[in-house]
């Protein structure tokens, strides 16, 4: 099936002028922003560096063979994507600039942007997602409990600033975590730059703990906001939807679909299923009766010990703790013992409560399941 790779071949020497941004080409710069670009984007909101000098520049710097081989992060292809963007008619000439890579361990945040430029009248606001990094995923789960956590005061301060170095029409988008951040600084921008974002374009993104966050003009917004998620969804199923999603398929399967290389297309548009699979219908179901039981000083209690956990060795990203599972495991287990009493029992109390309402999750959709299979049945013909 034609994925995201396909696309830059069927529709690379199709350029802007000819056809405008759609909702792939979003995904693809969504995509493309994993990649590091420290050093070759300038972070300043200025005539900025064309994507094929920007690739050559990458080229120059990082071992990409490399990287496709070796790296442990499922965004390891953003590179990949670069590459082949360069080589086309379409994404060649577009412009980078406002790059922006923090990470602040302090205050347990991840944030990156990047500006892109299609033409003197068009420009897409590109927030990244979650990456590889232990802080990146420990702000996400903190989202569970924080009105606002830090990469969102961040997004919004950014989409206002590159809005005001930038004329014309406006874009905003983002996977994963940068979904939820080009919403929620839509939402709450000045009407004078909302009045300018064309579409908000949001994929597989974990929502919102509370919807009240995005303020009283938000349905202005989230009316031209187009969101995406696959079939097979976990991280789109963490906390709410606050608008419409479109079920896409992808060559993935579970937690792996979250990969937006894999994610199925065919001409300018995703292949579309009719919903989510049971399994992602479980978790969501799952996660929203837990969070329930849970008030947010004990969700706070509980994310920080489960992370101070996976920090176990010092680990900073996913690949710390991949590269070396036996060692990973050995100082995680040490982590747990040097919790407090108070906090094991707090862990081993809401793990069990998570695992009891997965269960029943799955138990009440069987049954629903038979229920409706029973019901939908030919009636027996008991005619001779």
């Amino acid at each position: 099936m034609a994925n995201l790779f396909d696309y830059l071949t069927w529709r690379g020497d199709i350029t802007f002028d000819m056809s405008p941004v759609n909702e792939v080409d979003c995904l693809l710069f969504s995509w493309l922003s994993y990649v590091d670009f420290d050093g070759i984007v300038p972070a300043e909101f200025n005539r900025g560096v064309s994507l094929k000098k920007t690739s050559g520049l990458f080229l120059e710097k990082f071992n990409l063979d490399k990287i496709l081989a070796e790296s442990l992060s499922f965004t390891r292809t953003s590179g990949l994507a670069l590459k082949k963007c360069a080589e086309t008619d379409r994404f060649a000439k577009i412009r980078f600039s406002g790059y922006r890579n923090v990470i602040d361990y302090s205050n347990d945040s991840q944030f990156s942007a990047i500006t892109i430029q299609i033409d003197p009248r068009t420009a897409v606001v590109v927030f990244r997602g979650t990456d590889d990094t232990i802080v990146g995923w420990k702000e996400d789960f903190n989202m569970c409990f924080m009105p606002q956590v830090p990469a969102q005061k961040k997004a919004l301060e950014y989409l206002e600033e590159a809005a005001s170095k930038i004329r014309g029409q406006l874009y905003v988008c983002g996977h994963s975590k940068g979904g939820n951040l080009a919403i929620y600084s839509a939402c709450l921008a000045k009407k004078r730059i909302r009045d300018r974002i064309i579409k908000v374009y949001n994929y597989d993104d974990p929502g919102f703990g509370d919807e009240t966050v995005l303020g009283e003009d938000a349905a202005e917004v989230l009316a031209k906001t187009e969101s995406y998620t696959p079939s097979e969804s976990i991280v789109g199923m963490l906390l709410n939807h606050v608008s419409n999603y479109t079920v896409i398929r992808s060559t993935q399967r579970s937690v792996m679909q979250h990969d937006a290389a894999s994610w199925m297309i065919q001409g300018k548009h995703f292949i579309t299923a009719d919903e989510v699979e049971e399994a992602s219908k479980v978790f969501d179901e799952t996660m929203k009766n837990w969070l329930k039981q849970m008030s947010d000083d004990e969700r706070a209690s509980f994310i920080d010990a489960l992370f101070r956990i996976l920090s176990a060795n010092e680990a900073k990203t996913t690949g710390d703790i991949s590269s070396d599972v036996l060692k990973s495991g050995l100082g995680m287990l040490k982590e747990y013992n040097n919790l407090s009493k108070e906090s094991r029992a707090m862990l081993k109390k809401f793990t069990g409560v998570f695992l009891k309402e997965g269960t029943e999750s799955i138990i009440k959709r069987r049954k629903e399941a038979k229920s409706k299979n029973a019901l939908n049945a030919p009636e027996e013909d008991k005619s001779l």
